[in-house]
């Protein structure tokens, strides 16, 4: 009987200290954990650092008509941390954007949000050129190391609804404005068909919300005023809104 009730004994004190132990590794593990930084496991999708930039490179859509200030990039630019360095020329054709590429280099971009083809749609240049000039450029942007995403001006519910359009309607004929439609629908898909082609993100109705109202749109019924612009961020921010937060960029 004092064997047993000793062997007891025993058995009891070696479970409290084991119990002790273990309570003794619980805490150090929960002091270490509480002490270390938050860390976000998730890499970022585009890498970036305070250098870097997202650079928007476009014609005047991307420039801003009414004022830089006003523009697109501006608005966006109010969401993010990383910085957003507007490229944008005004009558910027595809040509002068593969032309002069290199003078978004200097903002360090690790994204550019490319916005051409426009005007070479207002001044008839054959959309297989056009075609062959932003690939160009997306190639050159690609092997300098940059991420790119393709905003396309163009868009069939803008030409469905062209009769709201009156900048447009009142000064060409009714064969002028089919021959019109036509072309912005060419440029629509071939500007489609680079972000496929390419493996980009797109947005692919810049001007949703915008077209053809003219409460967004300045006088020339083409380019859109500050509030136009705003949406224009809006929708640019929609459209690539995974991305922006997981690459970490949200404010």
């Amino acid at each position: 009987m004092e064997s047993y009730s000793a062997s007891r004994s025993f058995s009891g004190r070696t479970h409290l200290i084991r119990l002790a132990f273990h309570l003794s590794a619980l805490m150090v593990w929960l002091v270490s954990f509480a002490c270390r930084p938050a860390v976000d496991p998730a890499e970022p999708k585009i890498a970036w650092t305070g250098e870097n930039s997202i650079v928007a490179y476009g014609t005047s859509l991307t420039a801003g008509i009414v004022a830089p200030d006003s523009s697109y990039p501006a608005f966006l630019a109010e969401k993010l941390l990383i910085d957003v360095v507007n490229r944008g020329k005004i009558g910027a054709t595809s040509a002068w954007g593969l032309a002069n590429i290199d003078i978004i280099y200097s903002a360090k971009p690790v994204w550019v949000l490319l916005e051409f083809g426009a005007n070479d749609f207002l001044q008839q240049i054959d959309v297989d050129t056009a075609a062959k000039n932003i690939a160009a450029i997306i190639e050159h942007i690609l092997a300098y190391g940059a991420e790119v995403a393709l905003l396309n001006f163009a868009h069939p519910d803008m030409y469905a609804k062209i009769d709201d359009n009156q900048g447009i309607i009142e000064f060409l004929s009714a064969e002028a404005v089919q021959a019109f439609v036509a072309a912005g629908l060419a440029y629509d898909a071939m500007i489609d068909s680079l972000a496929v082609a390419h493996g980009l993100e797109i947005e692919d109705y810049l001007y949703e919300g915008i077209a053809w109202d003219p409460a967004y749109l300045t006088d020339d019924w083409i380019h859109p005023n500050a509030a136009g612009n705003r949406l224009m961020a809006g929708n640019v921010f929609a459209a690539f809104k995974e991305t922006f937060e997981l690459s970490h960029m949200v404010k």
